[in-house]
């Protein structure tokens, strides 16, 4: 199959919500394999990818549509606390951790550094560390994508406590499910709220996320970018 087909076939998969077809997937696999191949950096179709699902993100958000936050001033269960931290990617880095954070994603190949407002997807607004007795179980990140969109990831850092039952409740009972790249996520979508969660386990971590956005179809591209660009 060729490049563009491929191609063709991952932007056609994304605007009608369709889970990535498992064939599509090892043909786009075979392609980065030789691209590597031939530039010994990241692979080249990462980067054709990245175009297609930044524009398709854009047409689907409405600019009219006010959005309205969760609200996660309430207090933290007895036991537990935050401090603020200089970011995610910091952390990840300092810690060892093999992840990419969302505002990480588009640097490689693509001119872009976090930090840069004029140029960046997805922009961090805030950081905590949450403990639990004094040991680090959580990190949490908050990003806006061109403003309207707002995403919220967290990471399970340990389950001291029973960690996760006490922070994400909420997260327990999603009623839908997909595969993106071997990675099995649940979520759910609320449309009346413009509002969706989402959980999977990565390289080991347990990952939840909240998103605000205009439809359950931005919320997949979302998580599918965060999958496939790691």
């Amino acid at each position: 199959m060729r490049k563009k087909d491929i191609e063709s076939k991952i932007v056609g998969s994304l605007e009608d919500v369709s889970p990535l077809n498992s064939q599509i997937l090892n043909a786009a696999k075979e392609e980065m394999k030789e691209c590597k191949k031939k530039c010994g950096k990241r692979n080249v179709f990462k980067y054709a990818f990245v175009c297609f699902v930044s524009a398709i993100l854009c047409i689907a958000i409405v600019l009219t549509v006010k959005y309205v936050q969760k609200d996660n001033s309430g207090a933290l269960p007895d036991g537990y606390s935050e401090l603020k931290y200089v970011s995610m990617s910091d952390y990840l880095t300092e810690h060892g951790i093999a992840l990419t954070a969302y505002d990480r994603l588009f640097d490689d190949g693509l001119g872009t550094e976090s930090g840069n407002s004029g140029s960046d997807h997805y922009v961090s607004t805030g950081c905590n560390v949450v403990f639990y007795n004094g040991e680090e179980v959580c990190i949490t990140e908050n990003y806006d994508f061109y403003v309207t969109d707002k995403i919220t990831v967290s990471i399970l850092l340990s389950d001291k406590g029973s960690a996760e039952k006490d922070l994400f409740e909420e997260y327990i009972a999603l009623q839908e499910n997909m595969t993106v790249m071997g990675t099995e996520i649940e979520y759910s979508f609320d449309e009346k709220k413009s509002e969706g969660k989402a959980k999977f386990v990565y390289k080991e971590y347990k990952i939840y996320m909240n998103f605000v956005t205009s439809s359950k179809s931005s919320m997949i591209s979302h998580l599918q970018t965060f999958i496939i660009l790691q």
